[in-house]
Parts: C-alpha cells; sequence; structure tokens
C-alpha cells in the first residue's frame, strides 16, 4: 500500500479541541464538521486545502485531551489516511486505527518533513520518501493485527469480515 501526498505540519500538544472544536460537534453531520478542521491553528477554510493521499504530521503527544471520536473521523472525512507524529496520545492513537487511519510514531521523521512537501509513503516497505528533498526514512510497521484493522476500513468492517470472534 503506497500514499502520496502534500505534507501538512503541527507541533507539539495538538489537542483534539484543536482538530475539531467542541462548538461544532452540534453540527448535524460529519461532513459539515469536518469543513472545520484545524481552524484554530489555520482559519477557516484549512480543509479545503486537504485532498485524499495528504498527510498530517505532528510532534508530540498529537491528539491529546477528550477522546473524541469526531477528531478522527473529521481527518478521514477530510481524506487524511495517514498521520505521522513524534508520538500520540493512546487513545488517539487507537481511535486512528479502529477508524482506518494508519499511524507512523517515529522521534525522527516529522523533523525531515516540512510544510507542503511532496512524500510518498510505501507501508509495506516501512519507508517514507519526502519527494521534495529526496531524503527516505524507515519507520516501525503497526502489528498485523492493528494494519489488518486498518486494510478492513475500520474496526466494524475488520469484525464483519471474520467468521467467529
Amino acid at each position: 500500500m503506497k500514499i502520496s501526498g502534500k505534507v501538512f505540519k503541527f507541533g507539539n500538544n495538538i489537542d483534539t479541541d484543536i482538530i475539531i472544536p467542541t462548538k461544532y460537534l452540534v453540527l448535524p453531520s460529519l461532513d459539515e464538521m469536518a469543513r472545520h478542521i484545524f481552524e484554530p491553528l489555520r482559519g477557516e477554510n484549512f480543509s479545503a486545502q486537504l485532498s485524499p493521499g495528504d498527510v498530517i504530521t505532528a510532534g508530540k503527544n498529537f491528539g491529546c485531551g477528550s477522546s473524541r471520536e469526531q477528531a478522527v473521523q473529521c481527518i478521514t472525512a477530510c481524506g487524511v489516511k495517514l498521520v505521522i507524529a513524534e508520538s500520540f496520545s493512546r487513545l488517539f492513537f487507537r481511535n486512528c486505527i479502529n477508524n482506518g487511519i494508519y499511524v507512523i510514531q517515529s522521534p525522527s521523521i516529522p523533523g525531515m518533513l516540512s510544510e507542503r512537501d511532496q512524500v510518498e509513503i510505501d507501508i509495506n516497505a516501512c519507508e517514507v520518501k519526502n519527494i521534495t528533498s529526496g531524503i527516505t526514512a524507515k519507520f516501525e510497521p503497526l502489528s498485523d493485527f492493528l494494519y489488518e484493522i486498518v486494510q478492513s476500513g475500520n474496526l466494524i468492517d475488520y469484525f464483519k469480515t471474520r467468521k467467529s470472534w
């Protein structure tokens, strides 16, 4: 599996209120909520800049704060299927997996990526290639179990494919 797109870079301690502010949780649909993704940091039209295949990268403790699943669902609704961070909140990490987002936790890879760099991530080869700079780095893969959930699309679809559980 390969993912290619632009990098959108964030810092440390990006909490779920920054990803999707609380005041937008009352909107009637996920698509309407997703229009406000990262609004406190990037302004009202940031979601329009995201395209399928784009990658979010961040520093330490990405997804901290409340465990609201809508933060991850809004990222998915914007077409992002992969997030790279130095570290993740444990609940956010698992919410990503359960909603079909591949996560790469690496202390060094976010530092080799800049805003709007073009990247290609080869999940099977465990390799991130920064097309803009020419730098390539390896990462630790998810466990087979977690990878199967992501490949299934989400946790519910994963269990639908199992005959017994």
